[in-house]
């Protein structure tokens, strides 16, 4: 059977079908995904053409880092380790697709990626000197360090947005006031905790190292 404008547009429809499948039965595990729009360009040629629109657009989420450290790429990192984050907060919440690491003296930033985490990745008890106390940390080598156009490469373009069934103006920065980072008081839901165990703060396990916090992190958690 010949390619043709119908023959594709069947297979078109067919995919649209399954795409919508598949988001649906995301949405019912209770996680973020939305359908993209199927948009089919005026003399499309199915051989030399590409409508960039996405299938579907899943949210994840980027932890934000503010580090009172001197650097601009993960090579200028300035120490042999990351400290990733808070074990005690990784264990109760979603695990976060990246970390991003943001300079207080350059305005650079540099990020890790969750799925580059290996055993090379260790637990250990830091000393964090801003708040007085103890905290189990997930450390990273330095190598696992991104640069910050990866991630800009990964990241939806606000252009696309268009293409996503149903609203998306958190993402264009549209937002009524008091939403979207603003501080939210709220009695906090408890949490069905995920992963590995709670890790105390103030009792050294026998696996973790104790370390002091010479990354002189502002933002540890």
């Amino acid at each position: 059977m010949s390619w043709s404008r119908e023959r594709f547009l069947a297979v078109l429809a067919s995919a649209h079908h399954a795409e919508r499948s598949w988001v649906d039965e995301r949405r019912s595990e209770g996680l973020s995904v939305a359908h993209g729009k199927k948009v089919v360009l005026p003399n499309h040629n199915p051989r030399t053409d590409h409508c960039p629109n996405p299938d579907s657009v899943g949210a994840v989420q980027i932890e934000l880092k503010l580090r009172n450290l001197t650097f601009t790429e993960p090579g200028d990192w300035p120490h042999s380790t990351v400290f990733v984050d808070d074990l005690n907060g990784l264990a109760k919440g979603t695990t976060p697709f990246a970390w991003v690491y943001l300079s207080q003296k350059t305005g650079q930033w540099v990020w890790l990626c969750a799925l580059d985490r290996d055993d090379s990745w260790k637990e250990q008890v830091i000393w964090d000197g801003m708040r007085k106390f103890n905290v189990p940390t997930l450390v990273a080598p330095k190598r696992y360090l991104r640069h910050a156009n990866e991630l800009r490469s990964i990241l939806l373009p606000q252009q696309l947005l268009q293409c996503i069934e149903g609203p998306a103006a958190a993402f264009r920065g549209a937002v009524p006031e008091g939403e979207g980072g603003a501080a939210d008081d709220r009695t906090a839901e408890p949490q069905k905790q995920r992963g590995r165990p709670n890790v105390k703060a103030d009792k050294q396990s026998p696996r973790t190292a104790r370390t002091r916090n010479r990354q002189a992190d502002i933002d540890l958690g």
